[in-house]
């Protein structure tokens, strides 16, 4: 009986031994790997990812209808508004493709920055895009009809401008100019839309024609020039030590729903329509070998200034938090 027992005490020792052991190992395993870092091909890479993408909605082509956007924009389609590229009155559903961006960081991160295409600046109410088809057909708007795109002004500040006019893409005027994805959205005056201040805090943008072609959607703009025509311009010019290859630089104004893009040429970037005593901070951006560089440089424009700025590694939610602090 003590053989017995001293055998099943040794077992029991071992197996206890061995139960520890694996319990040690198992906690001094090196730990999961964290998730891959994100990575990007280009900027347009990047944009394409957090930039603002078109929403689709419904409307019946002869009841017509509206739909409210996430960020509260309001389009109302009148009965019987479209037809077809041949002029038939299109009586079925109509898919709508729309896009509103009001936010600085949005226009820096889709691309669509508010400047003329004569590279002067304009304070927006309101950017958006729209498109409609039928089976995947691109209609138009049928004659006299109007949609009405209402665009609260609180999203870009509170504070009402009755001087707001309508601006299109130029591309969208056949100018060739113009603004697909990742490109820059560049505006012209729109001579058919209008635009009125309606009692309930909101720009009411009357939207009479999708430009051509219209399978390509049409960029509309709810603008005011005046704020940068009455102040005196001078050359801003951006320097960076660093290579210069593939930097997409911008100014993103304080206090102007503002942002525009900053050519290069040769090894700065120069915009010679800077508006003297404005605030504003210089953004620039670039991708290296799949990783997101930056830099965010405040600055208050005086005559013929010249800014040196130095570009740091980042990730795309720090780059964005700072952007965000921006609007």
């Amino acid at each position: 009986m003590k053989s017995i027992s001293k055998i099943l005490l040794l077992a029991t020792i071992a197996a206890t031994i061995t139960i520890y052991s694996c319990k040690k190992e198992e906690n001094t395993a090196t730990p999961a790997t964290s998730a891959t870092p994100e990575t990007f091909s280009s900027i347009i890479d990047f944009q394409n990812r957090y930039g603002q993408q078109p929403v689709a909605h419904t409307i019946n082509g002869t009841t017509g209808g509206s739909f409210t956007t996430a960020q509260g924009t309001i389009v109302s389609v009148p009965p019987n508004a479209f037809v077809t590229a041949g002029s038939i009155p299109v009586t079925g559903n109509v898919i709508i493709s729309f896009e509103d961006i009001y936010k600085k960081s949005d226009m820096l991160l889709s691309n669509k920055v508010t400047m003329t295409m004569w590279g002067t600046p304009l304070n927006s109410g309101g950017e958006f895009f729209m498109k409609a088809t039928e089976n995947g057909n691109a209609v138009t708007l049928a004659s006299g009809k109007i949609i009405t795109v209402e665009q609260p002004v609180a999203l870009t500040g509170g504070i009402a401008d009755t001087t707001m006019t309508a601006f299109t893409v130029a591309d969208s005027m056949g100018l060739g100019l113009g603004a697909g994805a990742g490109q820059n959205a560049d505006w012209v005056p729109q001579p058919f839309d209008t635009i009125n201040f309606i009692g309930n805090g909101s720009y009411m943008y009357s939207f009479y024609q999708f430009q051509n072609p219209p399978q390509n959607g049409t960029w509309s703009n709810c603008d005011n020039p005046y704020p940068f025509s009455s102040l005196p311009q001078t050359n801003l010019t951006l320097h960076t030590a660093d290579s210069t290859d593939n930097i997409e630089l911008y100014l993103v104004f304080s206090n102007i729903n503002s942002v525009i893009h900053i050519y290069q040429y040769s090894s700065n970037f120069i915009y010679p329509y800077a508006p003297v005593g404005l605030q504003c901070t210089a953004v620039a951006i670039t991708t290296r070998n799949g990783n997101l560089f930056s830099s965010f440089t405040p600055i208050t424009i005086s005559n013929n200034m010249t800014v040196n700025f130095t570009l740091t590694q980042t990730t795309s939610s720090a780059f964005i938090t700072q952007l965000n602090a921006l609007n």
